[in-house]
């Protein structure tokens, strides 16, 4: 497998300044071959599309060069893997860094004999390509049936994938499931909650057989840490971030307010507090400012630069 380099400019870019624009007219140049060749296909024009000294039985050359496909933004296309797999009965062992397959979920079910994510956290938004990568996308996959690999607990994604995404699920999808990855080959015993923080094995059992002494010392935990450990409700956030494809929405959010103080300083400017606001609208004057006072979990908001907190 030939592993495609890093596309950019080197940090020492000396001599390499005048060439750059030529390589890309040059590549560019052959995406717009390619792309007459591929509208000739669709019209059916076969005739027109090979050369001199080819042949009627022989079939048109496609206009391609390995020394500009880096360049040339060669993009692996989904749908054509899937069909791809479906039609000479090709495993797909896993789709690696695929940030935006979470958008689509179906189309993805359809890879023959389905197939696992391997998603690295913190990927996202790094180049055009992760662009609509989202930290909700294994929660969305896994509500489709669609095996996770190395994904947590805290945006939302179900504990049993969530532990499964770094035992069972990779294994599998490494072709070792036969042997480790599930409680049938291996056992692990913990001190508290695995997914808890700070959690530790007391115990490691590898076909039958102890890993650790059996004297080694325990950290006895609270009661607390033993149960799932509570994590945000991001349901709004991952509807929203389906339904902007991934993309952050620049319009302003509204809050609204289920407390409201309105108070006059002894300056004389007024100042509203706001008490477990979700949404809250302004109409009677203009808000310079939204902030969150560190000493009150109540929001505040400020008027001609002023701030109150509860």
């Amino acid at each position: 497998m030939r592993r495609k380099p890093r596309q950019g400019i080197q940090p020492n870019p000396h001599g390499r300044t005048v060439e750059l624009p030529s390589r890309i007219d040059t590549a560019r140049t052959l995406v717009r071959k390619q792309d007459k060749f591929c509208e000739k296909v669709a019209a059916g024009e076969w005739d027109a599309l090979r050369s001199e000294n080819q042949d009627k039985d022989e079939d048109p050359k496609f206009p391609e060069d390995l020394q500009w496909e880096d360049l040339v933004d060669v993009a692996i296309n989904l749908d054509g893997i899937v069909r791809f797999s479906n039609e000479f009965s090709f495993l797909v062992g896993s789709f690696n860094h695929a940030g935006e397959t979470y958008l689509a979920p179906d189309l993805l079910q359809k890879t023959w004999m389905c197939t696992f994510l391997f998603q690295l956290p913190q990927e996202d938004w790094k180049k055009r390509e992760a662009y609509r990568g989202s930290e909700f996308a294994p929660r969305v996959l896994a509500e489709h049936g669609i095996p996770v690999v190395m994904k947590a607990h805290y945006y939302g994604l179900d504990p049993i994938p969530a532990l499964a995404s770094v035992t069972s699920t990779p294994a599998k999808a490494s072709g070792l499931g036969y042997q480790i990855g599930s409680v049938a080959e291996d056992l692990v015993l913990w001190d508290s909650h695995p997914l808890a923080l700070g959690a530790t094995p007391t115990q490691v059992f590898i076909d039958g057989i102890t890993q650790l002494p059996r004297n080694a010392p325990v950290l006895r935990k609270s009661h607390a840490l033993q149960g799932l450990p509570k994590v945000p409700n991001f349901d709004k956030e991952k509807k929203a971030t389906v339904e902007w494809q991934g993309e952050i929405p620049l319009r302003a959010r509204m809050i609204r307010a289920s407390t409201v103080k309105n108070n006059t300083r002894a300056d004389g400017f007024p100042t509203w507090v706001i008490h477990d606001s979700s949404e809250f609208a302004v109409e009677a004057c203009s808000v310079m400012a939204v902030s969150s006072c560190p000493s009150s979990p109540a929001q505040s908001l400020g008027w001609q630069g002023k701030f109150s907190c509860a």
